[in-house]
C-alpha cells in the first residue's frame, strides 16, 4: 500500500512543484522586466542612477515571493563587444569586480535573443533558488540585463 501511494503521489508532487516553481519564476520575470524598463539603454548602464534603481528594487520587493522565499540579489549585467556578459552592479555591494556572468539554465541565451526568462530551481551553496533576467536594449541591441534571484525554501516546504 505504501509503495502504491508513493508511485501515485510522486508524479503529482513533481508536477505541483514544477508549477509552483514556474509561477515564482514568472513573478521574478515581471520584477526583472519592470526594473529593466527603469534603465534607459542610452544611459550609462552601470552608472549611479542604475545602481540606485537596482538597490531600490531589492528593498521594495524583498518579500514579493512570500514567506521563506526572500530575494537573494538584484544584479545588473552588461554585454561587451564579444557578446559576453559581465556583472556590473549588485544590489547588496558597493563595488563589484567585473566578472563573467555564468547563469543557470542558459539564461544568457534568452537574454541575448531579447527575451526575459526564468530558470528552474537550482542550488547555490546552501540555498535553493530561482533566477530571472530581462534584457536592457539600446535601440534594437541588447546591451545588458537585470537579473533577479530569489530563494525557494518556502515554496519547496509547501
Amino acid at each position: 500500500m505504501v509503495v502504491t501511494l508513493v508511485v501515485l503521489l510522486m508524479p503529482t508532487y513533481a508536477r505541483v512543484r514544477g508549477a509552483l516553481a514556474r509561477a515564482q519564476g514568472e513573478r521574478l520575470v515581471y520584477l526583472a522586466r519592470a526594473t529593466a524598463l527603469g534603465i534607459p539603454g542610452d544611459s550609462l548602464i552601470a552608472g549611479a542612477r542604475a545602481h540606485d534603481l537596482i538597490r531600490r528594487a531589492r528593498v521594495e520587493n524583498a518579500d514579493v515571493l512570500g514567506d521563506g522565499n526572500g530575494l537573494v540579489s538584484v544584479e545588473l549585467v552588461g554585454r561587451d563587444s564579444t557578446d559576453r556578459y559581465h556583472m556590473l552592479v549588485n544590489s547588496d555591494r558597493e563595488s563589484l569586480a567585473s566578472t563573467l556572468w555564468s547563469p543557470a539554465d542558459h539564461l544568457d541565451r534568452a537574454v541575448s535573443a531579447g527575451r526575459a526568462a526564468a530558470t528552474g530551481v537550482y542550488e547555490t551553496g546552501l540555498d535553493k533558488v530561482l533566477s530571472a533576467a530581462a534584457p536592457i536594449f539600446q535601440g534594437k541591441r541588447v546591451v545588458g540585463a537585470v537579473v533577479i534571484t530569489g530563494r525557494v525554501d518556502g515554496l519547496l516546504a509547501e
